[in-house]
């Protein structure tokens, strides 16, 4: 954003050709009576009716230093004239100059004091560019400042400024400023809703100002913080009418132009926008143009295409933050299209980059191998990624991939063993179901009924309204036929035909049941229940 170049050529113009002359014309105008008092004491600091030799003197040496560009020395002079003459007419200017001094030589801070010992002054002539100086002084400050606790203070400091200043001087030539920088000030105070209204009354109100564009940028910037992408996308395409192609920040804006139509669902255009934003030779944010292109052409289900973009963004900007997580997004299309050649190339390239992505990698690859019969590869990586994953959202995804290869290795007592470790460990993650559903198959085929009936009664309990309850259900229902809880299969059995009429294995529990009956020895209810 736009950080006060403009605030330092006004500060500059008021360095060129200061002369005795032109400040005493003014005497004429400047009000130095003490009317405002308040209870009989002074508001502002009482000045004499003319100036002295001596500080007529000063005061042109002062002068004809600082518009020799002798900073350091007129910051001497106008320190001093104020030391011994605060109550010279010429007072309240020189405190303004000697805070523009302190502006070139960099002491903001400083210069900050020297605009607040103007504004002690009965208002005069540059009153206004006093308010707007220290203000501005307060936000570099704010800026400048490390501590978290002086930076918020420095902020406040210069929106009550600025507050001021557009109370006294509501349209004047320096009011854009002070609504530029009362909304930078917000916006680093976090209240974007009040920066927003500052912007927007900079570009309502002063069409013409050096700032409007800026100010266009900012406010579109801050209505896409607040969700607030139909107004976003107007003032973008406002900026970019105003601005022309040649604008520094015109591909910028186009970029966040394509974004509001994204929020917007509108993919084709957003896709199409950000396309071309990519392919702007040395734009700065090319790899962000060609990722949100990416996930538009997701969203659109070009797949190909995304893969395409994803890769091109990996290759060309290989040190782009979205580079490893582009690799992986390749992957992922690659693999929902089953090309797990090509997946797990995509992925390989995130493990060999490491960081965040490389565990989430690996649990792909493990699904890859499980999907080859390469059980031991399958099992040996799960195995190591899970002792490097941390606390990785696809730790649980690695226990599974765990669990799964001794499955498929057979091991299903040591499968069972780390499905119910899973369960224990992350009861909240919501793979749970799954581990608990694997751990009643494994004891299944372990032939262990009676852990079948508890671990299926439980996960009833606790996923009542999972679509693995049939499956669990039924399993329970077998392991209690051949435990010769007949009457009690029935009766699962009967329920899970009653709840689930289009269950695939819907026919298969009727047969079941009839079972049931017959090892019962109802023989009369076997007949009537098939024939019903």
């Amino acid at each position: 954003m736009y950080l006060g170049n403009s605030m330092m050529k006004r500060a500059s113009q008021h360095l060129v050709l200061i002369a005795v002359a032109t400040v005493m014309s003014a005497f004429s105008s400047m009000a130095i009576s003490q009317e405002d008092a308040a209870d009989g004491q002074p508001k502002y600091i009482e000045t004499k009716k003319e100036s002295s030799k001596v500080a007529l003197g000063i005061f042109e040496d002062a002068a004809g230093l600082q518009n020799g560009g002798k900073f350091n020395i007129a910051e001497e002079e106008w320190q001093a004239f104020l030391e011994d003459h605060e109550t010279d007419p010429l007072a309240p200017q020189v405190a303004y100059f000697l805070g523009v001094c302190r502006i070139q030589l960099g002491k903001i801070e400083t210069a900050a004091t020297a605009f607040e010992q103007a504004l002690k002054y009965k208002p005069f002539e540059l009153t206004e560019q006093a308010y707007l100086q220290l203000g501005w002084c307060s936000y570099q400050v704010a800026v400048n400042t490390k501590d978290a606790d002086a930076r918020q203070q420095q902020l406040r400091k210069a929106v009550d400024v600025f507050d001021k200043q557009l109370a006294a001087y509501e349209k004047s030539d320096f009011s854009d400023e002070a609504l530029y920088f009362q909304g930078e000030s917000y916006y680093a105070l976090g209240d974007i809703a009040k920066a927003e209204v500052s912007y927007q009354n900079l570009v309502d109100g002063f069409s013409k100002s050096e700032l409007v564009l800026e100010s266009m940028y900012a406010l579109g910037t801050v209505l896409e913080e607040q969700k607030k992408f139909p107004q976003a996308k107007q003032i973008y395409t406002k900026f970019l009418d105003a601005a022309g192609d040649k604008h520094e920040l015109f591909t910028e804006v186009r970029m966040r132009l394509a974004e509001t139509f994204l929020q917007e669902e509108s993919y084709e255009q957003a896709a199409e926008i950000f396309g071309e934003v990519a392919s702007v030779d040395g734009f700065a944010s090319s790899d962000h143009a060609l990722f949100r292109m990416a996930f538009c052409q997701v969203q659109l289900k070009d797949l190909d295409s995304a893969a395409e973009t994803y890769g091109q963004l990996a290759e060309s900007f290989s040190d782009s933050q979205y580079a490893n997580e582009s690799n992986l997004l390749v992957g992922r299309i690659r693999y929902q299209q089953k090309d797990h050649e090509a997946a797990n190339a995509a992925f390989s390239k995130v493990v060999e980059q490491g960081g965040a992505f490389a565990i989430e990698a690996k649990h792909w690859q493990c699904r890859i191998l499980l999907a080859a019969g390469s059980n031991d590869e399958a099992l040996a990586l799960a195995t190591e990624a899970i002792a490097n994953a941390g606390d990785s959202e696809f730790l649980v995804n690695l226990k599974m991939n765990q669990a799964d290869a001794q499955v498929a290795k057979g091991n299903h007592e040591e499968a069972r063993k780390l499905y119910l470790a899973i369960l224990n460990d992350h009861a909240d993650n919501t793979l749970s179901a799954d581990a608990l559903y694997n751990a009643v198959f494994s004891a299944y085929q372990l032939a262990l009924h009676e852990e079948v009936i508890v671990d299926g009664t439980r996960f009833s309990e606790k996923f009542g309204s999972h679509n693995l309850l049939p499956d669990v259900q039924h399993l329970v229902a077998e392991s209690q036929l051949t435990l010769k809880q007949y009457e009690t299969a029935e009766a699962t059995l009967r329920k899970l035909v009653e709840n689930h009429p289009d269950h695939p294995k819907h026919e298969n529990w009727t047969v079941r049941i009839a079972a049931s009956l017959y090892v019962q020895k109802k023989y009369e209810d076997v007949t009537s229940y098939i024939d019903g």
